[in-house]
């Protein structure tokens, strides 16, 4: 049985622009990408995530939920958050929950470097009963309701560390992280192992400026994850005053391929807004291919 990889990289509009976590407008989860992240609005902040993937063919929907805050006197980030990944009505889930730890160091006015670490807790289950194989289906077209392909294992769980290593200012950020360190439990057949890690290097830059009438400013970000995803993204913020303002952007997600070549994969468009403490964020993924459109929504509540 081939076991599944999860992915859930997006980008969306969702925060305040001020100077400090400006760079967060383009992080749906910003915590679940990189733990160097947790704390960052320097506040309380609760946020919840809704992505529905392919929701034509599949079913694949991914929740996340999680809260992190900023301790001053520590001048440590701490984070926590569950995901869940649910595919055919739940016949495949995959369930995370994450601690995360970071630690402020600021060398200069404005410029802050902040090492990150994550204990991640994962479980997945497969329900075979939702499942259909080739011994069940009959040379009339009918489908025996048994199947003789029974795994052992109704699920597997890891436990495993991400690291990360965040560089950040007023209007610049870079950083990079290291997920899935040790080795994973592989097959629902055998206790085998393999060795899932990935390395993501992220940038950005936030240019803000003044028109007159309200600040303004434009985020651009890049991420490039090894033998996976690069994604490519421009935002263009607006900011009425200091409760309330608005953002578009846009997104495009390339694949990279072991032969390092690169092939067009999406096209991503987002609107968000803040209303004092709240932000709301929507986006809309489509892919070349037909049915292959995701939407995302998310929602989050922060206390300076």
């Amino acid at each position: 049985m081939t076991k599944y990889t999860i992915l859930c990289l997006t980008l969306l509009i969702v925060s305040s622009l001020n100077a400090q976590n400006s760079f967060l407008n383009l992080n749906s989860f910003s915590q679940q990408y990189s733990p160097s992240y947790a704390g960052i609005h320097k506040g309380h902040n609760f946020a919840t995530n809704y992505r529905n993937k392919y929701p034509s063919i599949s079913g694949n929907v991914i929740f996340v939920a999680g809260y992190d805050t900023f301790i001053e006197s520590m001048k440590s980030g701490i984070g926590v958050y569950y995901y869940k990944n649910s595919i055919l009505s739940n016949a495949y889930t995959f369930n995370n929950f994450s601690l995360n730890y970071n630690y402020e160091i600021t060398i200069a006015e404005n410029y802050h470097i902040r090492p990150a670490l994550s204990v991640n807790f994962t479980r997945e289950r497969l329900d075979f009963n939702k499942l259909t194989f080739s011994d069940q289906i009959n040379p009339d077209g009918t489908v025996t309701p048994v199947s003789s392909e029974i795994a052992p294992l109704s699920a597997i769980n890891n436990f495993n560390f991400d690291a990360s290593l965040l560089f950040y200012s007023n209007a610049l950020w870079i950083g990079t992280t290291v997920k899935n360190m040790l080795p994973q439990l592989s097959t629902w057949y055998l206790n085998d192992t393999y060795n899932n890690r990935n390395v993501t290097a992220f940038a950005g830059y936030n240019h803000a400026f003044d028109n007159g009438s309200a600040n303004t400013a434009m985020v651009y970000f890049a991420q490039y994850t090894v033998n996976q995803f690069s994604d490519l993204a421009v935002a263009r913020i607006y900011l009425q005053n200091n409760w309330f303002d608005i953002g578009f952007g846009s997104k495009f997600r390339v694949k990279n391929t072991p032969a390092n070549v690169s092939n067009f994969v999406s096209m991503e468009f987002m609107i968000g807004f803040r209303v004092k403490n709240i932000s709301l964020a929507y986006s809309y993924e489509s892919g070349l291919k037909p049915n292959l459109n995701t939407t995302e929504l998310k929602l989050s509540y922060t206390i300076k």
